[in-house]
């Protein structure tokens, strides 16, 4: 089964959602691996578990002395699942990230196979030090290409992204099953994706509102507008072509800026391209600080099928 690689970044503890752009949106991470730049903490645990099932999936993110996540373990009810492996320049900048998490033999004798490389990402920096290319292979269990995606980046003289373009290739142009957790029931199959597809991002800053253009093989799919109503508020659209509002995201943060909610309104499965994914998304996501400050816990809720995600985290300190 191939998987789509996913955009679901986890770089800084308060971000859901965050394109790959700025050293400080590390780890730029198309499959959902937690990472922080920076820490003070020998060890972060996440524990991710649902409302339904007995789904338990526990990932440990180790740091170095220099305060930089080297390699993270991935548990799935106490069993291991895989590692990942990151890599640093001089620097002290993210150049490579390695998922180890093949099996082999048939699903009732499995054997996870740690020299197998699921997928990787690479990421090339500019003159400025800023994310220029970042790239995500996924690979077969014969360790032969099976998807490609390259993200490249284009800034301002604010060093603010401008535009983003993600270039998807099939490599070998096979189906594709979509699961969802936590019972992996498949609920789409046989699709038949374009070979090469391209889409594109384009950015407008302005005092109060921010734009955002998304374009798929250079035809215009959706709008999002973003206003920053308050330092407590902000409000996200995403349009469609005409102009009609195809969902509305209210966005709450605290008197420290911490994010504290996001709540949609409107069609959460429908993605910044006019597309949808496999159904499992959430309409609501809201996010508990502890007494240091720290995220605590993230709480995704759907709307109709009354499941939620919890990920709680735990810190070690050095």
């Amino acid at each position: 089964m191939k998987i789509l690689p996913l955009l679901l970044l986890f770089s800084q503890l308060v971000t859901l959602w965050t394109p790959c752009f700025g050293q400080k949106d590390l780890p730029l991470n198309f499959n959902d691996s937690y990472m922080q730049p920076q820490t003070d903490f020998r060890a972060i645990k996440t524990l991710r578990t649902y409302s339904k099932g007995d789904y338990e999936s526990l990932q440990t993110h180790l740091f170095n002395l220099k305060g930089l996540n080297y390699r993270t373990f991935s548990h799935y009810k106490g069993e291991l699942q895989s590692f990942t492996q990151l890599s640093y320049d001089s620097l002290d900048r993210l150049i490579n990230i390695e998922e180890h998490g093949r099996w082999i033999g048939n699903d009732r004798n499995r054997i996870w196979d740690s020299t197998k490389v699921s997928w990787t990402n690479k990421y090339l920096y500019d003159s400025q030090g800023r994310i220029s290319k970042c790239t995500n292979l996924w690979f077969d269990d014969n360790q032969e290409g099976i998807s490609f995606v390259e993200m490249s980046y284009q800034y301002n003289d604010l060093n603010k992204v401008i535009v983003e373009t993600e270039t998807w290739k099939d490599l070998d142009s096979s189906s594709i099953r979509i699961r969802f957790e936590p019972n992996s029931d498949i609920i789409s199959e046989n699709q038949n994706f374009p070979t090469v597809s391209i889409n594109k991002r384009i950015f407008e800053y302005g005092n109060q509102e921010d734009l955002i253009k998304s374009y798929s093989d250079n035809e215009l799919k959706t709008v999002q507008k973003i206003q920053r109503i308050s330092d407590r508020l902000h409000i996200e659209y995403l349009l469609n072509t005409e102009g009609d509002t195809l969902r509305f995201t209210k966005i709450l943060f605290d008197q420290n800026g911490r994010k504290i909610s996001e709540i949609d309104s409107g069609d959460s499965d429908i993605s910044l391209f006019g597309t949808y994914g496999d159904g499992g998304s959430w309409s609501t996501r809201t996010f508990t600080y502890n007494q240091y400050g720290l995220l605590e816990r993230k709480i995704f809720s759907s709307g109709g099928e009354g499941l939620s995600l919890f990920i709680d985290y735990q810190y070690l300190k050095k």
